[in-house]
């Protein structure tokens, strides 16, 4: 997510190549917000957990353990609410 995040913004989905459990999210900002950030993880378009970004964190590693089938299953996330002034977000979804 390039830019300011405005709530509402969903990722492009990705599909999980091989089953496994989504374990930790890993977020980074370019720009901390002076508010916490919410995201919602989504699976098919359902959400299955959700994680919050405390306040002026730039690096967060939120544990998440939901399982994800093979070739079938896609993953997005959702700015529920976007922390005051959070900018240049990534995320990268690590499984196990």
């Amino acid at each position: 997510f390039g830019g300011q995040l405005p709530d509402g913004t969903v990722s492009p989905p990705a599909r999980v190549w091989r089953g496994e459990n989504l374990t930790v999210l890993a977020v980074s900002f370019g720009t901390a917000g002076s508010t916490d950030t919410t995201i919602l993880v989504q699976r098919n378009g359902s959400t299955v957990a959700t994680v919050t970004v405390p306040d002026g964190v730039t690096v967060y590693n939120a544990d998440v353990f939901v399982r994800f089938a093979a070739d079938s299953d896609l993953l997005t996330l959702e700015i529920d609410t976007a922390g005051t002034g959070a900018a240049d977000m990534t995320a990268a979804a690590r499984f196990s």
